[in-house]
């Protein structure tokens, strides 16, 4: 009886262990080794063929994955399933490419971890996802990319607000805003945006087009004066008549004022015009004073000058206070960790202390203009609700 039953015994070892090799193969592929021979499909639902009742729990059959006997859609582990099959888009939030939690660009949205993200990748900036035309921390993008041109009244070079020659114009630009007033850049004197032409004094200094003067020069009024690097140090045409043209310049520079009047500045062209007018007018009627002259000299035109001077100073201040307050109400509408437990990451507490500084120095700057709480507009309160939440986040 021993040795029959060890004939046996080694042909059933063999069959097991070929079995087990078998069986081991397919469950690697993540199929259940019986399913090909045990399950089947009855109405759409996977059953046992021997005892026709629903397979229970998660398999694989035929290379689809099934709960409970219905084609599964959601996630086993990392990977997304739709209708058993592997699948791309969004569940739950999150996207998925071929069943796995994606980290790039789709359909021109950024994911990082399967979330619409915010951040630079690739060089280009994206904001939930969406690459970002604005302002961030004071660099304009314009479609992710960091940007050259004219946003909310500034002008930007590369991302940065501007400080230089237009590379088109040649205008002056400081800080992204169109020189209006003398200045010296680079060593040259501009007059508004356009380098100085003629003869002008600025700070104690007389110019000769764009550099200090040096020689002999004739300054607005017909006097011919003697200059050594822009100061004055002698007078050549000092006798009769010479004050007679002095005085006839100035009445002829407040004759040429054109901007006296209220909201005739409404560009900021118009603005450089009637700065250079007033510059003007107000060096010609300075040097008559210099010499002797007095208000009623000046004619009919005389109290232009003092209104050109107001007409200005409410352009300036109007659109200065404007513009920041735009910008102030643009990044209070920005902040988006205003809620309790909103910030629950080291990458949500970076945007969000990037959002609430940039905001705040905004609605500083615009406070710092003249601007008032409820100038801010309905969004004004997010901004202590996001330091709050920031505050927490931290502690």
């Amino acid at each position: 009886m021993g040795k029959y039953n060890l004939r046996f015994i080694k042909p059933l070892l063999s069959l097991s262990l070929g079995a087990a090799i078998i069986t081991g193969a397919v469950v690697g592929g993540a199929e259940d080794a019986s399913a090909a021979t045990n399950y089947k499909i009855s109405n759409g639902i996977l059953v046992f063929k021997a005892t026709k009742k629903v397979v229970k729990g998660t398999v694989t059959y035929k290379g689809k994955v099934y709960k409970n006997g219905e084609l599964f859609t959601g996630t086993k582990g990392n990977t997304y399933y739709k209708k058993g099959k592997k699948a791309t888009g969004i569940y739950k939030e999150r996207y998925y490419l071929k069943g796995k939690i994606y980290s790039g660009i789709a359909s021109g949205i950024y994911y990082k971890n399967g979330k619409k993200a915010t951040g630079t990748y690739k060089g280009t900036y994206y904001l939930k996802g969406k690459a970002y035309t604005g302002l961030v921390v004071d660099i304009y993008y314009s479609n992710g990319k960091k940007a050259n041109g004219t946003y909310e009244g500034v002008f930007y070079l590369n991302g940065t607000a501007f400080t230089g020659l237009h590379p088109n114009t040649g205008y002056l630009y400081i800080n992204g805003a169109l020189n209006t007033v003398l200045r010296i850049f680079e060593g040259d004197l501009y007059n508004g945006a356009r380098l100085n032409e003629g003869v002008i004094q600025y700070n104690g200094l007389w110019y000769a087009g764009k550099r200090v003067a040096n020689g002999t020069i004739t300054i607005p009024g017909g006097q011919i004066i003697i200059v050594d690097n822009g100061r004055q140090t002698g007078t050549i045409n000092s006798g009769p008549g010479s004050y007679y043209a002095v005085i006839n310049e100035a009445i002829a520079k407040l004759e040429a004022l054109k901007f006296y009047e209220v909201y005739t500045i409404n560009h900021v062209t118009n603005l450089v015009d009637a700065r250079r007018q007033y510059n003007e007018a107000k060096v010609a009627v300075d040097v008559a004073v210099a010499r002797g002259a007095v208000t009623s000299e000046f004619g009919v035109n005389y109290w232009k000058l003092a209104a050109q001077w107001r007409e200005i100073d409410r352009y300036e201040g109007r659109d200065t206070k404007e513009v920041a307050i735009n910008k102030a109400t643009y990044e209070l509408a920005r902040l988006e960790y205003t809620a309790v437990n909103s910030i629950r990451s080291a990458s949500n507490l970076t945007t969000a202390k990037l959002q609430y500084d940039a905001a705040k120095t905004a609605v500083d700057a615009a406070r710092a203009k003249g601007a008032a709480t409820s100038d801010f507009g309905t969004n004004y309160w997010k901004l202590a609700d996001q330091k709050v939440e920031i505050d927490r986040y931290e502690a």
